[in-house]
């Protein structure tokens, strides 16, 4: 697919493809391809690290306000009824 550019990076994408996969989001789609590779590797770390800091210290668990940045950029994704109290996992 193009994306991964390094031999270290296999996992973050692993987990993406199956965050977007779990949001019937295709990360296969030239579009979402372009979108993922302007984010790059580094953005993903990013997403990733904000999404376990908030998973581990959140006591409710992961809400949905800290994927819809992410998940917003994909033109396929609907969003969240409830952005601000909705939680994912």
């Amino acid at each position: 697919m193009s994306l991964q550019e390094d031999g270290a990076s296999c996992g973050f994408w692993a987990l993406t493809f199956a965050l977007l996969l779990i949001f019937n989001i295709d990360p296969v789609l030239k579009e979402n391809k372009q979108i993922l590779a302007n984010i790059g590797v580094l953005g993903l770390k990013t997403l990733w690290k904000d999404i376990w800091i908030n998973w581990r210290t959140d006591s409710i668990g992961l809400r949905c306000s800290i994927l819809q940045p992410f998940l917003s950029n994909f033109k396929s994704w609907i969003g969240f009824e409830d952005k601000d109290e909705c939680v994912c996992f």
